[in-house]
């Protein structure tokens, strides 16, 4: 490998560079080359140079991902981000150090769960899980109809929100101005409603003659997912803003809607606590219209396949 060149670049929240630390050492003595900022920049260096060059030098991120890491001022979603879109030769790692909800274009990804355990045991799991594939086996494997044994049981099943709603019902909530967008998720969503796994709803539902506002409200009430599309003309929007937004907050705080903002446009999301306090699919940095078509198309099937993996949970 290039001298110049890094196998993993660890990217994470400054309250959790005990954890980055940790994680970089292990890798380092498994023989791995590792970029990790608090190891690299030296004082009075050009720290946002530097982490932009070892970005562009590393052929992996791993992502440490915890609550501290999602916040509205973190730079380490735009650093992952940045793999993300960054072609099939960069892979997003994310290793979960706390319990946390996995941001939603990282659920497609495996991820890497340390916490809880004892420091053998997450040795044992970092490292296993980034070792080459394995083997074919030497020998059949067992039979796994023969007895049916315990599940084993999700760590965080317990801290989750009732699912009181009908997951399968996505709503999209839009501003007419972004109607364009809006058919372009719909094609990546398209083949996951035709076989039954979601049930799309969308103002352009409403039929001629229907009440419009009675129908949005019902769509509203039943709904398990929202996707608000974010620009700055959905900001504007009085109906949006006013109506919309507030019933799918109390669903999300009080019923379990699942709410996962796509943003379009650069926009005032982060300072619309309403909305800022869900994290969004693609950063706020990151719209969808400043991306390269080959980019936004692999945050829209992402989403897809995240909203795939979310019902069969």
């Amino acid at each position: 490998m290039d001298s110049d060149q890094f196998d993993f670049f660890i990217s994470y929240a400054a309250p959790d560079r005990a954890w980055a630390e940790w994680i970089a050492a292990q890798l380092r003595e498994a023989g791995w080359t590792v970029w990790l900022d608090a190891w690299e920049i030296r004082p009075g260096g050009n720290w946002m140079q530097a982490i932009a060059a070892a970005v562009d030098r590393s052929h992996s991120v791993i992502a440490v991902i915890s609550p501290q890491s999602l916040g509205s001022q973190r730079h380490t979603t735009e650093e992952w981000f940045s793999f993300l879109v960054g072609g099939p030769e960069k892979r997003v790692i994310p290793v979960l150090v706390a319990p946390t909800e996995v941001p939603t274009l990282l659920r497609p990804i495996s991820q890497i769960r340390i916490y809880g355990l004892s420091e053998e045991e997450a040795r044992t799991a970092l490292l296993s899980s980034l070792a080459p594939p394995r083997a074919r086996p030497s020998t059949t494997p067992t039979f796994p109809g023969a007895k049916t044994g315990d599940r084993r049981l999700d760590p965080d099943a317990m801290s989750r929100p009732a699912k009181r709603r009908d997951k399968k019902k996505v709503f999209i909530s839009y501003s007419h101005k972004d109607a364009d967008w809006l058919e372009r998720l719909l094609v990546f969503l398209k083949p996951i409603h035709r076989d039954g796994i979601i049930q799309l709803w969308s103002d352009k539902d409403i039929k001629p003659g229907q009440n419009w506002r009675a129908e949005i409200n019902v769509a509203l009430n039943v709904a398990g997912m929202a996707i608000p599309l974010i620009s700055s003309d959905f900001l504007a929007s009085d109906l949006i803003v006013n109506e919309e937004l507030p019933k799918l907050f109390q669903a999300a705080e009080h019923e379990g809607t699942k709410i996962m903002p796509l943003i379009l446009r650069p926009s005032r999301f982060e300072r619309t606590p309403i909305l800022s306090a869900f994290q969004s699919v693609n950063p706020p940095s990151h719209p969808l219209s400043a991306l390269r078509r080959s980019q936004w198309e692999k945050i829209l099937a992402n989403l897809s396949d995240a909203i795939e993996d979310e019902l069969s949970e």
